[in-house]
């Protein structure tokens, strides 16, 4: 039902971190730095979903609130936003629109209760055309150094407190960990002891 969108980590510097992750990487960019009222954003392309470095003046509503590594992961659905609203009551998860703008509308998901925050975005216009530059980006590029074809899990340490809506989904919770993981998947079989991993507060991302 849920589609992962894009990942969230948030930074005092966006610029500075996401050139870190492409320097190591060698992957392209979704989208250029961009600046607005409520924060500064850019964009790392995995093909099926993508990386934002962000950092918040007004984070989902609420002015000066910042976090910093994994905050947020991001979905988006096929459904209307009142059948998706209509689904939340009924499996008694907490909604809340946190953001509402020309281009898109963000619903925070029981964010009192998980960080990352999770949340649903609903875009107000055609994406497709989007999608398809930014996968074909994203092949022409062969994954980066690594050969990155995939996403294979994201292992959020934490206790689910979303029972089964996100089963569909590359999503692991699992309290014991120390951080959370972005696990990539390589098509040529790198050995992960042979590739530096990358860190953020909170989490690390890897090739397996």
């Amino acid at each position: 039902m849920f589609k992962l969108d894009h990942i969230m980590i948030e930074t005092t510097n966006p610029e500075r971190d996401a050139k870190a992750f492409v320097d190591k990487f060698q992957l392209p960019n979704a989208w250029p730095l961009t600046n607005t009222d409520d924060y500064s954003s850019i964009g790392i392309n995995l093909g099926v979903f993508n990386i934002e470095f962000i950092h918040f003046k007004v984070r989902f509503g609420i002015p000066k609130t910042n976090y910093t590594g994994l905050s947020g992961i991001a979905f988006t659905s096929d459904n209307t936003i009142e059948a998706d609203y209509k689904y939340f009551e009924k499996n008694k998860i907490k909604y809340r629109i946190g953001e509402n703008i020309k281009a898109h509308t963000t619903i925070t998901l029981n964010e009192n209760h998980m960080y990352p925050t999770f949340f649903l975005v609903k875009y107000h216009f055609n994406t497709d055309g989007w999608k398809r530059r930014l996968n074909d980006e994203f092949i022409e590029s062969n994954g980066g150094k690594y050969n990155i074809n995939s996403l294979e899990t994201i292992i959020i340490n934490k206790e689910n407190v979303f029972g089964d809506i996100f089963d569909s989904c590359p999503i692991l919770f699992n309290k014991h960990y120390s951080d959370n993981e972005i696990i990539l998947k390589s098509s040529s079989g790198v050995n992960i002891n042979a590739v530096d991993e990358i860190h953020f507060e909170n989490c690390k991302i890897k090739i397996a």
